[in-house]
Order: structure tokens, then C-alpha cells, then sequence
């Protein structure tokens, strides 16, 4: 029986591995090891790419509804000297030798999502970064994608751009994207933590579209959708969140009082000379007619007109009754 290629390393070589077997080279018809050199090469071509997990996976739990997640090996045992996971961070390849996780416990509302995304599945991504004060790698998640360091997050864990860590980075410590899984926190005062999915190891920048709940408002009275039906989604791609909100009036629907604004969720970044506007059709199902326009934003709130200057309305631009339809979509660079 052939020898595994690691066994075929000599003694003389530095055999603290990169990655598993694969990251070993040898030459069959001697059966003599290759050097060093050779293998570190090898390991540089399979891991070229930053955040790629070297002979490593995420691993997603929960448990008495806490929920974890941690770096593993292949072969679904922690990481060891014998065994590691390595990843490219920056311009240097980092080992993982040891246990790696991460648990955010239950009664906590995390990233500040409830009410917004409560009991709704939300796709989180997961980052290493390098720890420089402590010469460890710190494993994190963060409801969004494109973070490079750790001060592109948070660290107040009720803000939506909380940046969990198993250990605190400093600010200018810099952080890779691995990979993302999906799972919901519960909207009860308890916050628990169910159903992790989707679990991807790999590196990647955009989400699954996701729901989310839409509050729409008005400035007197707010309107109660009743019978009819109220959705919002979005999807994440890089630092650009696309969203759009659909409302079907019901025969039950109450229309409220004053000007109509909608949420979107998450604030709109402000950039210096540049504007950003909605998309909107209010559907007068009875009469056939659509009426379009380019509300603007302010914030996470949509204020909504249409092809004049006045404002949604429960009689602008035409009385809405059951079965007229809002549909706004909106794409705008994450806050």
C-alpha cells in the first residue's frame, strides 16, 4: 500500500504543513519527498487568493439556542499543528493550529435587527483577521460583506454593523472574508438564535435576497394593511444593498392619515455631490393607471412621491382602495 505523501517528508525537512496531505509533493517512481521550497510554492498557487480556507471549512451550530461558529479541518476535527487550516490575510499566510469559535449567546437583540428582521432568515458573513497586538488570528461575522479591517464594523453588538469577534481586534487589524451562512434571531424579548443553513466556505460578497419588514408609515395616522399584503426584500452585493417593497391594498387595509414614508434596512451612506433616488409605481387597479416617479431618500426612510410634487397620500395621487398596489425598488450605498 502506498504511504500517505506526508509520511514520504524526511526528518531534514520542515514538516510543520501547510494545509493536509495535498500540500505535500513528492516524486512516486523514487518515493523521495520534495523540498520544502516546494510545497511552500504549492500551497501559495492552491491559496493564492485571500480568505480561501486551506484545508479548512465553517461549521455552523446551535445549541440551548446560542449559536457558533467555528473554523474546522476538512475533516471536521479542530485544527492542530499536525493538521492546520491556512488562509491568506493581507499579504501573509496566517496558520490555524488550534480550536477556533465564535458563540453569540441568546437574549441579546444582535445587530440591533429586531423588529426589521425578526424570525426572517438573514445571511451573515464570516472574516478572519489577523490580531496583531496578540500575533492571533480573531474569527468573526458581520451581517455584511466587504469589511477589510476591523474598523469598517462595529463593536456595539445592537448596531447593524456589529462585527462579533472571538477576540477583540484593534482598529487598523486587518480581516478577510471566508465565507457566509444564513440563520434567524428571534424578535421575542428572549432573542434566540434557530435554524442555521447555507453554510459557504468560500469567499464571498453578496447575500440571498432576504425579507425583510417594512414599516409603512403615515404622518398623522398610520395606515394597518389589514388583509392586504406587505413585503420588503433586499440583497446585499459588496457595499450596495438592493431593495424593493411591495403593497397589495386588501379589502380590510385602512389607508391612515397625512404623507406616506416607507423604511428600507439600512441607511443610506452620504456621499459628497451625489444623490440617490427610488424607483416608484402606485397602481390604480380599478382605473388602469400607473403612476411612476423617483422619490428621495433620507436616511432609511423613503418619502414617496410619484409624477408630482405632492406626496403619497391615502388620496394622492388617486384614492387607494383594495386591490391598488405600491412597488418601490431602491439600490444605495450601505451607511
Amino acid at each position: 500500500m502506498a504511504q500517505k505523501l506526508s509520511e514520504l517528508v524526511t526528518a531534514g525537512v520542515d514538516t510543520s504543513p501547510l494545509g493536509k496531505d495535498a500540500m505535500y509533493k513528492a516524486d512516486y517512481s523514487t518515493g523521495s519527498a520534495a523540498s520544502s521550497a516546494s510545497y511552500l510554492a504549492d500551497v501559495t498557487a492552491l491559496g493564492s487568493l485571500q480568505g480561501v480556507l486551506v484545508n479548512g471549512k465553517i461549521e455552523v451550530s446551535v445549541a440551548t439556542n446560542d449559536l457558533t461558529v467555528a473554523i474546522k479541518a476538512i475533516d471536521g476535527t479542530n485544527p492542530s499543528t499536525t493538521n492546520p487550516v491556512v488562509v491568506r490575510i493581507g499579504d501573509s499566510y496566517r496558520r490555524i493550529t488550534a480550536a477556533l469559535s465564535i458563540t453569540l449567546n441568546d437574549g441579546t437583540n444582535y445587530f440591533g435587527m429586531n423588529g426589521l428582521t425578526s424570525t426572517f432568515p438573514v445571511d451573515y458573513f464570516v472574516y478572519l483577521t489577523w490580531v496583531s497586538g496578540s500575533s492571533t488570528v480573531s474569527l468573526g461575522f458581520a451581517m455584511f460583506p466587504y469589511y477589510q479591517t476591523y474598523a469598517d464594523g462595529s463593536g456595539t453588538n445592537t448596531n447593524y454593523k456589529y462585527f462579533a469577534n472571538s477576540t477583540t481586534p484593534a482598529s487598523s487589524d486587518v480581516c478577510v472574508n471566508v465565507g457566509r451562512f444564513t440563520a434567524t434571531l428571534s424578535g421575542s424579548a428572549t432573542y434566540q438564535w434557530s435554524s442555521p443553513t447555507n453554510v459557504i466556505s468560500r469567499p464571498i460578497y453578496e447575500s440571498n435576497c432576504n425579507t425583510y419588514t417594512v414599516t409603512w408609515a403615515g404622518s398623522t395616522t398610520n395606515p394597518v394593511i389589514g388583509n392586504g399584503t406587505i413585503a420588503g426584500m433586499y440583497q446585499i452585493m459588496g457595499r450596495i444593498a438592493y431593495t424593493s417593497i411591495r403593497v397589495v391594498c386588501g379589502s380590510t387595509t385602512t389607508y391612515g392619515s397625512g404623507t406616506y414614508t416607507f423604511t428600507i434596512p439600512f441607511s443610506n451612506a452620504t456621499i459628497t455631490n451625489m444623490a440617490f433616488n427610488a424607483t416608484i409605481a402606485a397602481q390604480d387597479i380599478s382605473a388602469g393607471t400607473i403612476y411612476s416617479g423617483n422619490p428621495p431618500v433620507n436616511g432609511a426612510t423613503i418619502f414617496p412621491y410619484t409624477h408630482g410634487t405632492t406626496q403619497l397620500s391615502p388620496t394622492v395621487p388617486f384614492t387607494f382602495a383594495n386591490t391598488d398596489r405600491i412597488n418601490i425598488t431602491y439600490q444605495y450605498p450601505i451607511a
